[in-house]
């Protein structure tokens, strides 16, 4: 889902980023545990954890997809709408603490290869993103947005300014049905009302 990020490559600085968390424990004393507790075993097991935020996400995105996207026309500037299609697969790194995205489509921009990762951010709260493609002077970009859920829908907000404009790109993840979704983008310069720009149509092929 990279259209988000053709205007402007953000945060292109960045060359590393964090895709875990790292979890801090309290030191306890066990033989005082033991003994206020004698009836418990020392390896009682913990609850079972309930699903991460990025395996929430997965379960909507994660497969392999066949893209259909479409831009809308640009009246104003006298500018046609445009077409690319191919597909994209969905899946979990290492442990599922991130979703990754290869991206590969070909149509009215031509030929289009990307790599993304989403991860979750515990400190601020939301999901984050990068992604590489040929087209990225600097390779690969973090952006500087957050994404959540708002009801049903995953949405990722971002902005950057561009050619002295204040750009503003919102991101809507729609499940159409178990086995498709739609993204749509909307687009606003300088806090004008956002239009939408494109809309990206995934069908299932296969699961991941």
């Amino acid at each position: 889902m990279p259209y988000f990020r053709q205007s402007r490559w953000l945060l292109a600085s960045s060359s590393s980023f964090l895709l875990f968390l790292i979890l801090s424990a309290e030191t306890t004393n066990v033989d005082a545990r033991q003994k206020a507790s004698p009836h418990k075993s020392k390896a009682e097991p913990t609850t079972a954890s309930e699903e991460s935020p990025i395996e929430k996400l997965g379960r909507m995105i994660a497969g392999t997809w066949a893209i259909d996207a479409s831009m809308e026309p640009d009246e104003a500037a006298s500018k046609p709408g445009k077409k690319d299609v191919r597909k994209s697969v969905i899946r979990f790194g290492p442990g599922k603490l991130a979703l990754t995205e290869d991206y590969r489509t070909n149509g009215d921009q031509d030929t289009q290869v990307a790599f993304g990762i989403f991860w979750w951010d515990g400190k601020g709260k939301g999901y984050r993103t990068m992604f590489c493609e040929d087209r990225d002077p600097s390779g690969c970009s973090v952006y500087n947005g957050l994404g959540n859920w708002e009801g049903s829908d995953w949405v990722f907000r971002h902005e950057y300014e561009e050619d002295n404009k204040k750009v503003r790109i919102k991101q809507v993840v729609t499940a159409t049905s178990p086995s498709s979704f739609v993204a749509k983008f909307y687009r606003s310069e300088n806090d004008a009302p956002m239009k939408l720009w494109w809309t990206v149509k995934h069908s299932k092929t296969e699961v991941h």
